[in-house]
């Protein structure tokens, strides 16, 4: 067992929830939300970045929880369809459990994989429902793993890094320093992290240029005034959901893709982030959607 706050407690009991809103009507309401996708771009500016990469775009995609909705495969394919983006970068939580068989799981990439249109590729890191297992399958469908391990995009001489670190939430095997290994002092570095416990093992000498998160599902279960019931974090506010800054680096926390526990949201919606990355104004443009409820 592993219990990091009441909200792990709370977690035991979601699977008595289900009747509960079946009765009330809210179930088909709830699972009709879990596939809503919102479109989300997210414009970053940096002075740092390298001037070859003004315009460079990557689409971020976590929490999939890909075996576990049935009904999430073909919207999922379907809106993949319509983005082009120069790299994919997947946060981590690729299956519905935490342990066990992931054979489904596995099928459900090799279905999706090429709906993804990415001129650099796939770049992906473990979450705290995936084990070290899945590696070498993923690494097979071409997808680039990194544990505690970073990258390099270049375009001409120029380059951008891609640093990913383990899970820090469940496993807590996140290491940055080892991470960043080989690393240019002076590049741009953008951090991949599973969940926002990273943030205070980040060494200050040590500058993130952007960081970008998963975990929480932005709640998935929102109360009206209450908010996110059970969030599996520790950081709070703006870290459960959208941008944030800590000690001075800036980030951002998906609500996910996919479901888990239950496969319903409520005042919360599935998202597909796309980032591109300027040199110029800081801004946050978001697609025209309704919010579900």
């Amino acid at each position: 067992m592993h219990f990091e706050t009441v909200e792990q407690f709370l977690s035991l009991f979601i699977p008595f929830i289900v009747p509960a809103l079946r009765l009330s009507g809210l179930y088909r309401k709830g699972l009709r939300n879990a596939l809503d996708f919102r479109h989300l771009t997210l414009t970053i500016a940096d002075p740092a970045l390298p001037s070859a990469f003004d315009g460079f775009s990557i689409l971020f995609l976590s929490d999939l929880h890909i075996d576990g909705n049935d009904r999430l495969l073909a919207p999922f394919c379907h809106t993949l369809d319509t983005l082009e983006v120069d790299l994919c970068l997947f946060g981590g939580d690729y299956r519905g459990k935490v342990h066990g068989d992931f054979r489904k799981m596995m099928d459900r990439f090799e279905t999706f994989l090429p709906h993804i249109h990415s001129q650099e590729g796939i770049i992906g890191i473990l979450g705290n429902h995936d084990s070290w297992e899945m590696i070498k399958p993923l690494e097979r469908l071409g997808i680039v793993m990194l544990m505690n391990e970073s990258v390099e995009i270049q375009r001409g001489d120029a380059s951008i890094w891609v640093i990913g670190v383990d899970d820090p939430h469940y496993y807590r095997c996140d290491d940055y320093p080892k991470a960043s290994q080989g690393v240019p002092a002076d590049a741009f570095r953008i951090l991949l992290a599973h969940s926002t416990g990273i943030l205070p093992n980040l060494p200050i000498e040590q500058p993130v240029n952007f960081c970008l998160c998963g975990h929480t599902h932005a709640g998935q279960i929102c109360l009206p005034v209450v908010g996110p019931v059970i969030t599996h974090s520790k950081l709070k506010g703006a870290f459960i959901h959208g941008l944030w800054q800590y000690n001075g680096v800036k980030g951002y926390t998906t609500s996910g893709v996919g479901t888990s526990g239950i496969h319903v949201r409520y005042n919360t919606r599935p998202e597909f982030v796309k980032i591109v990355l300027q040199k110029d104004i800081v801004c946050r443009t978001f697609q025209p959607a309704s919010r579900s409820t």
